[in-house]
């Protein structure tokens, strides 16, 4: 038997071809043969690749339910989008959503260092793989339901037959319809969910008031060397969390150690200050702090 896809002779018998892999005619027309009477209504419903979906899923009844989908696993929602699946869209943005509530109410703090937390990018992995291997099933469980429900509703053959074509099939607008779900349901209301942000990026991504185009730790980063943040343990000081900024400054062939203690109250967030400066172990009073905050905005200057 030849090969459709690469002319290659194979074994009749065999179910792949053993030049290029693709299945071989024999397979297609068994799977389509599996889908008969009732079934074929399943077929008549997904349309475009029919033969495709027939084939994943006479596959994974073997392979409890697992069947691996490469459009389902590279698109997620697109992919559900574009099968109409808009109910399962809306389902996953609901879960989204209460995951991020769930993480507010427990005081969960997001470290933006990295730019992703291990429990984001936990979740959209665990979104991505449990797609890929089982968006077959949920397809089939989706077309099942959906034929059923026409059939419920429509006595008439030839009506359920118009029904499912109508229902059925593909949807080109189907992304953009799971986009705008997932942008409704989840994207806007997370948006006013606030985000607990730990203290050490709390300054980090914070501002002078003098110097207000510049995060802190941007300037940080570039006058000073060796940088390090980390946050205080201050059990005598209530209102205010601590966090330290510790580096080095070499100036005229000299090294100083400087620490730069911030305050952030605990209330308000956005409320921050600078509690003390120490260079070379030794404490700066008020004036001495001031002027040595505008001397690192000059040296700033300076390097741009």
């Amino acid at each position: 038997m030849k090969c459709l896809y690469c002319g290659a002779n194979n074994d009749e018998h065999g179910s792949y071809c053993k030049h290029c892999g693709n299945e071989q005619a024999a397979t297609v027309v068994e799977s389509e043969e599996r889908f008969a009477d009732d079934d074929s209504d399943l077929l008549r419903f997904v349309g475009k690749r029919k033969n495709y979906y027939a084939r994943k899923w006479i596959k994974m009844e073997s392979a409890n339910g697992v069947s691996f989908n490469v459009c389902s696993f590279l698109f997620g929602f697109l992919w559900l989008g574009y099968r109409k699946m808009y109910k399962m869209i809306l389902l996953l943005a609901v879960v989204f959503l209460v995951i991020d509530l769930i993480l507010f109410l427990i005081g969960y703090e997001y470290t933006f260092s990295n730019n992703a937390t291990y429990i984001d990018t936990g979740i959209m992995f665990a979104v991505i793989i449990l797609y890929g291997f089982y968006g077959n099933k949920f397809y089939k469980n989706f077309v099942e339901k959906q034929v059923d429900k026409i059939k419920q509703t429509n006595g008439d053959t030839e009506k359920i037959n118009e029904e499912i074509e109508r229902k059925g099939g593909v949807h080109w607008f189907g992304p953009i319809i799971g986009l705008l779900i997932l942008l409704g349901v989840y994207t806007v209301p997370s948006m006013f969910i606030p985000v607990h942000v730990n203290d050490v990026d709390q300054v980090k991504l914070s501002t002078f008031t003098e110097f207000p185009d510049v995060l802190i730790g941007d300037l940080f980063d570039e006058v000073f060397q060796n940088g390090e943040w980390k946050e205080v343990d201050e059990a005598s000081i209530s209102e205010h969390s601590m966090v330290d900024f510790v580096a080095t400054y070499n100036e005229g062939g000299q090294r100083h150690d400087v620490t730069i203690r911030f305050g952030v109250h605990e209330e308000e967030e956005e409320e921050l200050g600078v509690f003390m400066i120490t260079i070379n172990g030794e404490e700066l009073n008020d004036l001495e702090t001031v002027e040595y905050l505008q001397f690192i905005f000059r040296n700033y200057n300076q390097r741009e």
